[in-house]
């Protein structure tokens, strides 16, 4: 089968989404023989890796043009860029199109484009990644919708490759870990003001701890700004501030840390989650997305939400977040309970079970 993935960024564009679309097209291609075509905005040129594509994605006819060539065609998330195109034209689209809601917050935002995509329902398959708002309106609505949850590369967690610590000089007794790319809602601001609840509330009941932020380089206007205000607020305390570090080197992050500190504001199915549980890792995090049904951790119930709806942190919910720092980091018992907890399961939620979803869903 020749199928079109459709998204607006991919690989080597490093984050959630772009990690997931190029899981599901590796298996698809090297494990059940597709040719997949990405077609992204955020590749200048063509690249080709035997029958994975990388292209630039056009616009208007052009991009119906590119994906009429496709038997198929997944469009990841409905804030991909041409996702009216593809709704406003569906008449002229000859494949068949599975759209990966993410979310669904354009046509939430946008009810015309809503309308004609519920009006046109047959000419789609449509997939979450979990029981989220944008699954119950499909309910609601009498619109055919499967979950597909997100995965994760056991065999990469298996594997001891990197001394994480020694590689990037790590001396002190605890590392609390956050992975997550600059970008609106991520809440790395929120970090420091842990810290300076811990520093205030628990000196020395937690002994020589550091905090390390690991990102990659995005194409966002806004990303320097949110770089230079953590890294001014972090810097009284202990911590390392990577970019753009080998992948193995993230694993390995996750392997050797204390507690994942996760505090994104908006969220559907968060892949890092994933990858804490996949690494034995605790976490802590707001209850953004499908957090409420995951195991592993710790969720801080945060009611205040802006009226974009993300969650809004106050003085109360920082407190909250720094106790289950501590909680996790100086409890033994616990945090081996978190970590077992999170284990359960996890073969489940290895691509190799995932993908196959995805296979039933082009070929149904």
């Amino acid at each position: 089968m020749k199928l079109g993935i459709c998204c607006n960024f991919s690989w080597p564009h490093i984050g959630g989404s772009e990690s997931v679309i190029q899981s599901i097209a590796e298996s698809l291609v090297f494990d059940m023989g597709y040719e997949v075509t990405i077609f992204t905005f955020s590749e200048k040129v063509e690249t080709h890796d035997f029958n994975l594509h990388r292209v630039p994605c056009l616009k208007g006819k052009g991009f119906i043009k590119q994906i009429n060539q496709m038997d198929h065609v997944m469009v990841y998330s409905d804030s991909f860029w041409e996702w009216e195109t593809i709704v406003s034209n569906i008449d002229r689209i000859k494949p068949k199109v599975t759209i990966v809601l993410v979310g669904m917050y354009n046509m939430f935002s946008n009810e015309h484009i809503y309308d004609m995509f519920r009006g046109d329902i047959h000419r789609y398959n449509v997939v979450t990644h979990s029981a989220d708002k944008s699954y119950e309106t499909c309910l609601s609505d009498d619109i055919p919708v499967m979950i597909i949850p997100n995965g994760v590369d056991l065999d990469e967690f298996r594997e001891d490759r990197v001394d994480f610590r020694k590689k990037y000089g790590i001396k002190e007794n605890h590392i609390i870990l956050n992975v997550a790319n600059f970008f609106y809602g991520k809440g790395q601001e929120e970090i420091p003001l842990v810290c300076d609840e811990l520093d205030r509330r628990f000196v020395g009941t937690i002994e020589n701890w550091a905090v390390v932020s690991i990102s990659s380089s995005i194409q966002y206007p806004y990303e320097k700004r949110f770089i230079q205000k953590y890294k001014s607020l972090i810097k009284p305390y202990n911590n390392y501030f990577l970019r753009n570090i080998p992948r193995e080197d993230v694993v390995a992050a996750f392997k050797e840390s204390d507690v994942f500190l996760f505090t994104s504001k908006k969220e559907v199915s968060p892949l890092v989650i994933l990858e804490a549980e996949a690494a034995g890792l605790p976490w802590i995090s707001a209850d953004v997305g499908d957090i409420m049904n995951r195991k592993g951790g710790e969720v801080i119930g945060i009611d205040k939400v802006d009226e974009r709806g993300y969650k809004v942190f106050t003085p109360s919910s920082i407190k909250c977040y720094a106790k289950s720092v501590e909680r996790i980091l100086t409890i033994r018992e616990w945090r081996d309970q978190l970590r077992e907890e999170g284990q359960k399961g996890i073969e489940e939620r290895d691509w190799k079970n995932i993908v196959p979803m995805y296979h039933e869903v082009f070929n149904g």
